[in-house]
């Protein structure tokens, strides 16, 4: 829909005009500022507790007017503080994964780079964390999706993350029943500008705004009492859905196979529709309004498969009573035993600091030196007391010397309702001693770190529903990237250890100015084809991990200093020193020089394309040689089975002439010959590698060999 034409209602046919959606806004407006009322005073209380209003109003005047201490030990924001930057130092990672047939590991690779850059370039840490906040003070807290022009003189937008300071700013469908507010109709994100800053924005409009007092638009808990008023204009960015009546159909291509796709009106006569059935197709529209005005009319850029207001809520712990919704923090449960904390506190100190002087007492007339009216505040160095005797028996002698009537507060027993308020306080937000670093019953770190566990168990729901909020964000920003990132053009991406790199997308891909190959082919990162879907991982950041992961090679290096021509250069690369980058490159460099191939530069080729024609022409080389060398070696076998016969047959005739000399005359020394002969032969059968064993003799038995003697029997043990 052009950004400049008119809203058409949906199912209606006909145009909405200006003063019909402010109509329809202001009503909706109301709508959701009465559902939340009763949680928006709740909140504003819990909000102003943590900042310091602990007291009742009326208590602290009565107790200001005689005297008594409103002490504030402010021990809950610690508690608060402790979640909050739990989360921060565990804060979800956006990750991209194909879901489609059309998309692909190494586009979503580049998707999921963009959103380490949208949430770098937009401070989107700062957006977690505000809404990290409003979660655990208030119970919800929200954060937004926007879309920006690049600059001043350009048309491709880019998104961005924005923080939403606070919660009573936003007001959101009170339909919606997903806890991230994804499945909200509508919702509006109020501020308030000065007189000078809206009529510097919207001059047009400033006149006939200023002229203007209406007062129906006031919302508790958020800046100006009035939508117009002297101090300045309240504009509201309204965020809502429409919806028009569809038909989605199947129908069949020439090749035999279909496609899906929703259409309004008929396919033409000729195709051939397999399937349709009714459905809805969403826009989602932006109007920049006052009161009295719409400023601007845009259409966000969703896609049919995630339509949804760019408002995410991120809740603490959720519950619905008697219809109405209520969002409760972790201040909520907590306050009354901060209120005992403080109030037992403020006893102690009113105890200690009004409790009367010790006063001395004595008889009547024994304190005529003036110094006495002085003896509880200043210190002398003696006071004289008159020595008169008792006037009830003036026999008796000088009365006692005055004595200090010494006085006790109860202190003791205060401070015993001050530990019980500490317990209960622990017990409310399940954060105790261990997780915030104090010195508890547990002695073995194992014990400390259970009860860390338990206490991050308890509140887990807030990591759990800020993952969800941080998908949902995730979800619009992929919705809205095939529309903003449709064209040709070079975008900054972010790497997992937080190197930038420059990539081209819907178009040859390119990757910090040098083309990017796939099985041979030009890679192409087309932002506009296939759908990807969302993983949140939570854990510590790759700072942290970093530093693990320095810490294991440190080890490594100390236990074998030899790995450092291994991995020395990823040891620097981990490290948290300066010039630690110019020394990961000097070592790798190093490495490569005495290990050629180990490491190699990132994005090149294991193998220069010229290296590669020659490699080639080796392998065919090696497969030649290897084929010529298994030809070699069965002639050699054949060669040496054949050796190995003659030698064998050889063997068998030297046996016999031994047999036939041991017949003989008994010659020792034409015995000794021949069976040196023999064992020469045996181990020449040995080299040639003969399968068969030194055979023995052939006896009667078996037959001889063809054309050869038998050989006979000895005679007896002397032959």
């Amino acid at each position: 829909m052009p950004v400049s034409a008119p809203l058409v209602a949906p199912g209606s046919g006909v145009t909405a005009s200006d003063d019909v959606i402010l109509e329809e806004a202001r009503a909706r407006w109301t709508r959701a500022n009465d559902h939340e009322q009763s949680w928006r005073a709740l909140a504003l209380d819990d909000l102003r507790f943590v900042h310091g209003d602990q007291w009742d109003s009326n208590l602290m005047a009565r107790r200001d007017r005689q005297g008594r201490p409103c002490l504030v030990i402010n021990k809950l924001l610690q508690h608060v503080l402790q979640v909050v930057n739990d989360i921060r130092q565990n804060r979800p990672a956006l990750l991209a994964s194909p879901s489609d047939d059309k998309s692909d590991p190494e586009t979503a690779a580049v998707v999921q780079g963009l959103f380490r850059h949208i949430e770098y370039a937009s401070d989107g840490d700062t957006a977690y964390d505000t809404a990290a906040w409003g979660q655990v003070v208030m119970g919800k807290g929200y954060l937004r999706l926007v879309a920006r022009h690049e600059r001043s003189d350009s048309f491709d937008q880019e998104l961005r993350i924005e923080r939403i300071l606070s919660p009573f700013a936003v007001y959101l469908d009170p339909g919606a029943q997903v806890p991230d507010g994804s499945d909200a109709e509508w919702g509006f994100v109020c501020a308030d500008l000065s007189r000078e800053a809206f009529a510097a924005q919207y001059r047009q409009s400033a006149t006939e705004i200023g002229l203007s007092t209406t007062n129906d638009w006031k919302g508790l808990g958020h800046g100006l009492p009035d939508w117009v008023s002297k101090d300045g204009v309240r504009v509201a960015d309204y965020y809502c859905r429409h919806w028009r009546d569809a038909t989605l159909y199947r129908i069949g291509l020439p090749d035999g196979s279909w496609r899906d796709y929703v259409h309004t009106e008929k396919p033409p006569e000729g195709v051939e529709i397999l399937a349709e059935r009714p459905t809805k197709v969403g826009t989602v529209m932006h109007y920049k309004m006052t009161a009295h005005e719409i400023l601007e009319r845009t259409t966000w850029a969703t896609s049919p498969w995630y339509v949804a207001v760019p408002i995410v809520r991120a809740v603490g712990l959720e519950m619905e009573i008697d219809g109405r919704r209520d969002y409760v923090g972790l201040v909520r449960f907590a306050k009354d035993p901060q209120r005992q904390y403080n109030a037992a506190l403020s006893a102690a100190q009113e105890q200690v600091a009004l409790a009367p002087k010790a006063p001395f007492a004595g008889y009547a007339g024994q304190f005529t030196d003036p110094k006495w009216a002085q003896a509880n505040t200043e210190s002398y160095v003696y006071l004289e007391a008159d020595p008169q005797p008792a006037k009830w028996h003036p026999t008796w002698g000088p009365a006692p010397l005055p004595q200090r009537q010494a006085f006790e507060p109860a202190i003791q027993a205060t401070m015993v309702l001050v530990d019980h308020a500490t317990e209960n306080l622990k017990a409310t937000t399940s954060i105790y001693d261990a997780a915030l670093g104090q010195r508890s019953n547990e002695t073995s770190g194992v014990a400390i770190q259970r009860r860390q566990q338990q206490s991050q168990t308890s509140n887990f729901h807030f990591v759990d529903n800020l993952k969800k909020a941080q998908r949902a964000i995730g979800r619009s920003a992929l919705s809205a990237l095939p529309i903003l990132y449709d064209t040709d053009r070079i975008l900054r991406i972010i790497g997992e250890d937080d190197t930038p790199h420059t990539v081209r997308v819907n178009g040859p891909a390119e990757r910090d100015g040098q083309p990017v190959m796939k099985d041979g082919q030009p890679q192409r990162f087309d932002l506009t084809q296939g759908q990807y879907d969302i993983v949140l991982s939570t854990g510590p950041s790759f700072a942290t991990k970093r530093q693990e992961g320095a810490a294991v090679l440190q080890e490594a290096l100390r236990a074998q200093p030899d790995l450092s021509w291994v991995m020395g250069d990823l040891f620097f690369r981990a490290s948290d020193v300066p010039y630690r980058e110019e020394m990961a490159e000097r070592m790798k460099k190093a490495i490569a020089l005495r290990t050629p191939g180990l490491v190699q530069e990132e994005g090149e080729e294991t193998i220069s394309p010229q290296h590669q024609g020659q490699m080639q022409q080796m392998e065919q080389q090696i497969g030649q040689l290897q084929e010529m060398l298994g030809e070699a070696q069965q002639k050699v076998e054949a060669q040496e089975a054949k050796i190995a016969s003659e030698e064998r047959i050889a063997l068998w005739k030297i046996q016999g002439d031994l047999e036939k000399a041991r017949l003989q005359a008994g010659d020792l020394t034409a015995l000794a010959s021949l069976q040196a002969q023999i064992d020469e032969m045996g181990q020449r059968l040995d080299m040639v590698g003969a399968d068969e064993p030194f055979p023995p003799p052939p006896g009667p038995a078996g037959p001889p060999p063809e054309g050869e003697e038998p050989a006979m029997q000895p005679a007896g043990e002397g032959y």
